[in-house]
């Protein structure tokens, strides 16, 4: 179905969908002809920056949303695995004035393996590392490392180095949240305390993981969007010449949609292959060869529209 040329007409309507006052999320037709007719973009050139800034932004909240109820299942799994481990193998964990103590092992510095995890217990006068993990590790990829007043995770990055992270240090989670708002002091774990510490946990855990992945998809979108919109500007490409930065940031933001919406549903899958940049960039660049090649399929240049 041939896209007329409405590029000189307001930024409300383009061919086969109008767009209703206050709609901030994209309707069904919208999301179609992005999909199966990308050259309605030509469309869209007029419209401004916020609509479809206002319809990423939701987007991306969606999208945080789903990939934290997808991976709800797996955090459960992987709780339940660790409260059984913790109550087979330490036994007891209490909190007292800020710091960590442990029933078993009882004699330490002792690495225990928990499947792929290498947990190593140390004693009070130890500090963590990194070099030395590096040095002593055979063929660990991940692991925690504790003693009573500091629990770090590290893992193995393409590089062969340590990437640590601070899970808990001088009574602080994560550096920054108090622990006995958390784990109330006094609080003895052990049995079924331990599983249910952990469902607790989870409880804050996954909206945290909504909010950090809606943040990163948004962060994404954003950032790749505006280079490419600077590009047109910086090189004065004459498909832009009579565009304001507001309108190529719009028209980029709009093409955004379908990039944005694979890879949220690529996030929910929780495949490793590539990051979150990574896979957005792919399917975004992918999208605009499909796009233009449309554009000039349907206006070939003897015949191309007025810029």
């Amino acid at each position: 179905m041939p896209v007329e040329n409405n590029t000189h007409n307001s930024g409300n309507n383009f061919p086969g969908y109008s767009f209703k006052r206050g709609r901030v999320l994209p309707s069904g037709a919208l999301l179609y002809r992005l999909f199966f007719q990308p050259q309605v973009l030509l469309g869209l050139r007029e419209d401004r920056w916020q609509r479809p800034f206002r319809m990423i932004t939701l987007i991306c909240v969606t999208g945080g949303i789903a990939i934290g109820l997808a991976r709800t299942p797996a955090l459960l799994k992987t709780g339940n695995e660790w409260s059984t481990w913790l109550r087979d193998t330490v036994q007891e964990l209490r909190l007292e004035n800020g710091r960590v103590s442990w029933k078993k092992p009882r004699d330490v510095p002792k690495t225990i393996w928990h499947k792929t995890w290498a947990i190593s217990f140390n004693p009070e006068d130890s500090t963590f590392q990194k070099t030395e993990i590096e040095q002593q590790r055979d063929h660990q990829e991940k692991g925690i490392w504790i003693n009573p007043s500091s629990v770090y995770a590290w893992w193995t990055t393409p590089r062969d180095s340590i990437h640590p992270v601070t899970l808990i240090k001088e009574g602080k989670l994560r550096g920054a949240l108090d622990m006995e708002k958390v784990w109330p002091e006094g609080l003895i774990l052990r049995g079924e305390k331990f599983e249910e510490f952990i469902h607790s946990f989870l409880l804050i855990l996954i909206p945290a993981v909504m909010i950090q992945e809606a943040f990163l998809l948004l962060i994404t979108v954003g950032f790749y969007t505006a280079i490419f919109a600077l590009i047109p500007v910086i090189l004065r490409t004459p498909f832009w010449s009579t565009r304001a930065f507001g309108n190529i940031f719009g028209f980029y933001l709009y093409a955004a949609i379908p990039a944005l919406l694979a890879t949220a549903l690529y996030r929910c899958l929780n495949l490793k292959m590539l990051g979150i940049s990574g896979t957005f960039v792919l399917c975004f660049v992918a999208y605009l060869f499909l796009a233009f090649y449309n554009i000039h399929r349907e206006y070939p240049p003897q015949n191309s529209p007025r810029q």
